[in-house]
Parts: C-alpha cells; structure tokens; sequence
C-alpha cells in the first residue's frame, strides 16, 4: 500500500514518522527531567521543613535557658532575652504552619503550637510570682534596715545606762540580726528548703533575744522594745510570704515549664524522625525514579535512531525504485 502512494505522499510521510520520533523523544525526556526536579523540590521541602524544627529546638533551649537567667536574676535584660528566643520560636512554628501539609505531622504541629501557648502563659504567672516576690523581699530588708537603727539606738542607751546583761543581750540581738540577713541572702540565692531552716532558727532566736532584753530592761527602754515588736512582727509576716512565693514560682517552673519544654522537645524529635525517615525514602525514589527514567530515554531514543535509519533506507528504496537509479544518473541517461 505504501508503495503506491505519491512520492511526495511518501516524503511527508517519512518526515513527518521522524519528527513524531523527535516528539516522543523530547517528550519522555522532558517527562523524566519534571519528575526528577519533582523529587528534588519535595526533598528540598522536607529538608527545609526539618531545618525548621532544627531551628525550634535550639530557641527552645535558649528560652529555657532564659527562663533560668529570670528566676535567678529577675533582671529585665533575662525578660527580654527570654521573649526575642521565644518570638523566633513562635516564627519557626509559623513557617512550619504554612508548609506542612502530611496529616500526622499537621497533628504535631497543632500541638506544638498548644503546647507553646501554654508555656508563654506559664511563664507570664512566673514573672507576676517573681515581681510580687521582689516587692516582698524589698519590704522585707527595708524592715530588717529599721531594725538595725532600732538596735543601734537601743546599744547606744544600753551603754550609757551601763547594764552589762543589757548590753550583752543587744550585742547578742545585733549578731542574730546580721547572721539572719546573711542566712536570708544565701536562701535567695539557693532557693531550697535546706537553706530557709536556718532563716527560721535565727528569727525564732531573735524573738527569743527580745524578751530576755524586755524581762531585764524592766519597763525602760520602751520606745525603742516597741519598734522591735513592730519590726519583728513584719519580719514574721514577710519571710513566709516570700518563701510561699518562691515556692510557688519554683513550683510553676518546675511542674509546668520544664514539662511543657520535655513534651515540646519530645515532639520535635519525633516530627525530625519522620522527615529523616522520608529523606531517606524519598532520596531512595527519586534515584529509581532517575534511573529508570534514563534507561526509558536511552532505549526510545535508540529505539527512534534504528527507526529513522530504517525510514531513511526504505525512503531511498521507494524513491530510487521507480526511477531505476540515482536521480542525477538517470537525468544524466535521459539528456
């Protein structure tokens, strides 16, 4: 049938197989290269996504570690600190939001973000514990400072009046009062119960002082006995109202900060476990996927090759067949 068409029939015919071949070449070729760069894209996606977790993690840990800096310091640059790592961890999150969109990770991420509010407005109760701990504490030296006037007056009239048991009980009382500052200094230091039991100790001998002066000072002395009675009863009031404060911040740190940072830390391990699991899958795919891409691409195009020679050589035939020869042979026999 072929070889009753027209010779430019023929011709176009032949081209146009060629070009058909040229087409299905390009086309699988273009088809491997966009699953390829589909791939790559997917993995550079996963990649960036498990950057982001990367990039939680380690404000996470700087913002825990502010959190230390702020219950130890209560300083303003610690509070700062504490909120510009906790801004950029909250942007990590944000990013990961918006490109995470495998179900399970969705999850993860949704409660990350619940989890990370939690631990902002825990620390938030911290920070008010902590103030209302310093306005304690200020009220509580202040007290301690008056004291200390208090008990130089009353030496200084002790001295003159030249009762020696009174002058022994003030100096006892003075001793008392500076080792209860230190011991309170080194409890706010240490925070822990081990350190607040001697506190107690020094202000229950310090109550103890008071009365051996008021049973020997008989009546005298009054104006300066009564504002040790004002002082102390402040100083009662105000150490275990500090102590109850700062147990509760330790308390809310402790059981609810450092959780909530485990449980944060849990979870970004297991989400960087799933994109170094799929990395690994997929890099695995992708490398299939190329190869046997390529090998799709060398056999069609060797495949197109042998077809175009073979269209070539019967086009020659067709064409040289009904001629008897070479064009130019037979226009040379026919001049």
């Amino acid at each position: 049938m072929f070889k009753n068409l027209r010779l430019r029939t023929q011709l176009s015919f032949g081209f146009t197989t060629v070009i058909v071949l040229l087409i299905v070449v390009a086309a699988t070729a273009g088809w491997g290269l966009q699953s390829a760069l589909d791939g790559f894209a997917e993995y550079r996606r996963r990649a960036l996504n498990f950057n982001r977790v990367s990039q939680l993690q380690e404000s996470l840990l700087n913002t825990r570690l502010s959190v230390k800096n702020v219950v130890v310091s209560a300083g303003d640059a610690a509070v700062q600190s504490y909120h510009e790592h906790f801004n950029r961890m909250m942007v990590s999150l944000k990013e990961m939001q918006s490109t995470i969109r495998q179900p399970t990770r969705v999850k993860m991420v949704a409660e990350l973000s619940k989890q990370l509010l939690q631990y902002d407005q825990a620390f938030n109760q911290v920070i008010t514990l902590i103030q209302q701990g310093n306005e304690v504490r200020k009220r509580l030296l202040e007290s301690m400072a008056r004291f200390q006037q208090s008990l130089v007056k009353l030496n200084d009239a002790v001295t003159v009046g030249d009762d020696r048991i009174l002058v022994s009980l003030t100096n006892t009382l003075q001793i008392r009062l500076l080792n209860s500052r230190y011991l309170l200094s080194r409890y706010l230091e240490s925070r822990t119960p081990a350190d607040f039991a001697p506190v107690q100790e020094e202000i229950g001998g310090i109550s103890r002082v008071i009365n051996g002066i008021i049973a020997q000072s008989d009546g005298a002395y009054q104006t300066h006995l009564d504002r040790f009675r004002e002082e102390y009863a402040t100083l009662s009031a105000l150490i275990p109202e500090l102590t109850h404060l700062i147990s509760q911040s330790d308390e809310k740190v402790q059981n609810t900060l450092d959780r909530i940072g485990l449980e944060v830390v849990a979870i970004t391990t297991r989400l960087q476990d799933t994109y170094r699991t799929d990395q690994h899958n997929l890099g695995a795919l992708v490398q299939g996927n190329n190869e046997w891409v390529m090998q799709i691409v060398i056999w069609i195009t060797v495949a197109a090759v042998l077809a175009g020679i073979a269209l070539a050589w019967l086009l020659a035939r067709l064409i040289q067949r009904p001629i008897g020869g070479e064009p130019v042979e037979m226009a040379a026999i026919t001049q």
